[in-house]
């Protein structure tokens, strides 16, 4: 490391070689005023006792936790995984770990159903699917042949069949009085279902039409005419991540548009939130740490990593990298330790087209926190830098309330789908959530106002 030329470290420098010591980060007033402005952007709505959703595939309860902020309580949450027992919601009235599906050891949609109606009650009912995604994603499937893509996507195919076919036979059942439906899915499973329509023949004919015409969008079969897609940033929450959201009973209403595409306001709708909407103390924390930041900027353009045009992007503001490198530069591991003290050669930033090595992305993965980010990952987020987010702000981020109990799940972990290795349970479940700003839109479309609301709009 380069010193003032008598041996000793630039007071900068030691500064940065201490810096763990020095960094300031976020404090408990942070907190509080995250808190706060999560409860105005999401405020909580009067809850309903003519109305109640079920959720299978729960996880850690993104889709639930924006229907209760609408008002309308689970009556009952379901997932294979521990995350549905260990993170207990208070707004769920019952939970069940289970397998869902039709083979030998699962929990059948039929026996399913009944327990559904007897937990609902008579209540108008919604219910909500997000079967597993892993084998319809490109991530999912990276590194494999369009013939094993493909293949790999069947596969995925048979826990949808299930959640429509489940959807079809609350519509059917006597003592369930099914308001509407919605099932959450990658995108990439559109292509695949509209190419091998077979892999729906099990459903009634009239239901299977509907949902074609959902998948495609066009208008037929009574359904809406609009795209299958649902983008979170549509919904006030910081991120582009879109997913394939069906359904009946319910429109999609988007209430923001993407203010950085759309130079015009979209009329109806507020432009697009930004990290520091949901977390504003991160600008004041690069304020108080731009010092070690600079030198950081400094010795990657010193040393070939950077450009002056890649430096100014990255000196303009806070940046939030989901490369899960609170350092950009660093790139893969490699036999020698380079100037900066990290091992590997690191990527390289090219003013045309970014990182020049498309393996090592820890420059393209990085967005400026006065915007948005693209889809959440299994990486937890970092402010560049500087460090890693903190549970509470990645939670506010995603639109949850920041408070939001977690706890249970601290320290676990399991063995990811993807990739194959050991990931903490709390940031894949939070990285892949589907934001509750989404499920919010979804009840409110759905059950619209409460009764006592209607009355008050109607007083007022």
């Amino acid at each position: 490391m380069p010193t003032d030329g008598g041996g000793y470290l630039s007071e900068a420098l030691f500064e940065f070689a201490f810096s763990d010591m020095l960094w300031k980060a976020m404090t408990p007033e942070d907190l509080e005023e995250m808190a706060r402005l999560n409860r105005i952007m999401f405020p909580q709505q009067e809850m309903r006792d003519d109305a109640a959703a079920i959720h299978e595939h729960a996880g850690i309860g993104g889709t639930s936790s924006g229907f209760r902020r609408a008002g309308i309580p689970t009556a009952m949450g379901v997932d294979a995984w521990d995350a549905i027992n260990t993170v207990r919601r208070p707004y769920e009235e019952n939970t069940m770990t289970a397998l869902l599906g039709i083979d030998q050891g699962m929990a059948h949609p039929d026996d399913q159903i009944e327990l559904y109606a007897d937990a609902l009650a008579g209540r108008k009912a919604h219910i909500g699917f997000s079967p597993p995604c892993q084998k319809l994603t490109s991530a999912g499937n990276a590194g494999l042949s369009a013939a094993e893509r493909e293949a790999r996507a069947l596969e995925g195919i048979p826990p949808i069949f299930n959640s429509f076919y489940t959807a079809q036979e609350m519509q059917k059942h006597p003592d369930i009085d099914l308001n509407s439906w919605h099932m959450e899915q990658a995108k990439e499973a559109i292509p695949i279902l509209l190419k091998y329509p077979k892999l729906l023949d099990g459903l009634d004919r009239d239901f299977r039409n509907k949902v074609f015409a959902m998948l495609r969008g066009d208008g037929t079969f009574g359904m809406p005419k609009q795209n299958p897609r649902m983008n979170a940033i549509d919904y006030g929450a910081p991120s582009t991540r879109n997913r394939m959201i069906i359904g009946e009973g319910w429109t999609k209403n988007p209430t923001h548009y993407d203010r950085t595409r759309r130079k015009k306001p979209v009329a109806g709708r507020l432009p697009s939130r930004s990290i520091l909407d949901f977390a504003p103390h991160l600008q004041r924390e690069w304020e108080e740490n731009k010092g070690l930041t600079d030198e950081w900027i400094r010795a990657l353009v010193e040393h070939g990593r950077l450009t002056p045009t890649g430096a100014r992007e990255l000196g303009d503001g806070p940046q939030i990298s989901l490369s899960g490198a609170t350092v950009p530069g660093k790139g893969n591991t490699g036999p020698e330790i380079n100037a900066l003290g990290m091992r590997g050669g690191g990527s390289v930033w090219d003013d045309a087209r970014g990182p020049r090595n498309k393996q090592r992305r820890s420059f393209s993965h990085s967005y400026p926190a006065n915007r948005h980010t693209s889809g959440q990952t299994h990486n937890r987020p970092t402010l560049m830098f500087n460090r890693p987010l903190t549970d509470e702000e990645w939670l506010a981020v995603q639109t949850f309330d920041p408070k939001y109990n977690t706890s249970p799940i601290d320290g676990l972990t399991h063995r990811t789908y993807t990739t194959g290795k050991q990931q903490k349970v709390f940031d894949t479940g939070v990285g892949n959530v589907v934001v509750p700003a989404v499920g919010g839109a979804i009840a409110s479309s759905a059950f619209g106002p409460s009764a006592r609301q209607r009355t008050l709009l109607e007083r007022y």
